[in-house]
C-alpha cells in the first residue's frame, strides 16, 4: 500500500491603494492630505486568512513666514493589524526649516510637538504627548523618476525611553502622463508593542500608479 500526499501552494491576493493630493490656498500655504491601504491575504487548503492589513491617512497644513521657515500642523490616523493597533489618533503641530531647496532636489527639516492616542484590539488604551522630529527629501533623479523619502522620530514624553519611528521612500517613474511604475517601502517601529507583537512592520510594495491630474 501506498500512501501520497500534496502540499497545496498558497493563493495570495495583494490590493495596494495610495491617495495624496496638494491643494495651495495661497503661495505661501498647502494643505496635503494622503491615504494609503495595504492589504494581503493568502489561501491555504480552503481557509483564507489575512497576512498585512494597514491603513494610513491624515493631512497637514504648512504656512510658510519666510523664503525658509514655515510652520506646520499635521493629524494622522493609522490603522496595523500586525501591531494589533485598531486606530493611532495623531494631532500635533511645530515648524520646519527648508534646507535644501534646488530644480531637482527639495529637503525639509521639521520639528514640533503632538497628542497622541492608541486603541488596541486587545481593549488596551494609550494617551500619549510626544515630541518629534524628522525629515522629507523630494529628489528628481532624471525626467521621469522621482524619488520620495519622509521619516519622523517621536519621542514619547508621558513615558520616559519609549519611542515610535515612522520611515517611507518611494520610487515613481513615469510611463505616460495618466501611468507611472511605483516601488514603496514603508516602516512602523513601535518600541513598547502590546503583548505578542513585535516591535517593527515593514511593508514592500510595488505596482502601477494611475494619475486623474490635468
Amino acid at each position: 500500500m501506498a500512501a501520497a500526499s500534496a502540499i497545496q501552494k498558497p493563493a495570495v491576493l495583494l490590493q495596494h491603494l495610495e491617495y495624496v493630493s496638494y491643494f495651495h490656498f495661497t503661495l505661501s500655504s498647502k494643505l496635503t492630505t494622503y491615504f494609503n491601504e495595504i492589504f494581503a491575504s493568502a489561501r491555504i487548503n480552503g481557509v483564507s486568512d489575512s497576512t498585512a492589513s494597514a491603513i494610513r491617512g491624515g493631512w497637514s497644513y504648512n504656512h510658510n513666514i519666510s523664503s525658509r521657515v514655515f510652520l506646520s500642523v499635521l493629524n494622522d490616523y493609522e490603522h496595523d493589524r500586525f501591531q494589533n493597533l485598531d486606530l493611532r489618533f495623531v494631532l500635533g503641530g511645530g515648524a520646519g526649516y527648508n534646507a535644501i531647496k534646488r530644480d531637482r532636489t527639495r529637503l525639509d527639516v521639521l520639528a514640533g510637538a503632538d497628542y497622541e492616542r492608541e486603541n488596541f484590539m486587545s481593549q488596551i488604551h494609550r494617551n500619549s504627548a510626544e515630541a518629534n522630529f524628522g525629515d522629507e527629501l523630494l529628489y528628481r533623479l532624471s525626467g521621469v523618476t522621482t524619488i520620495n523619502q519622509s521619516s519622523r522620530f517621536f519621542s514619547n514624553l508621558s513615558e520616559a525611553g519609549q519611542y515610535r519611528v515612522n520611515f517611507d521612500l518611494g520610487a515613481v517613474t513615469t510611463l505616460k502622463k495618466w501611468l507611472a511604475w511605483q516601488l514603496i517601502v514603508s516602516d512602523r517601529f513601535l518600541s513598547n508593542p502590546v503583548f505578542g507583537r513585535q516591535r517593527n512592520d515593514l511593508l514592500l510594495s510595488t505596482g502601477f500608479r494611475v494619475s486623474f491630474a490635468k
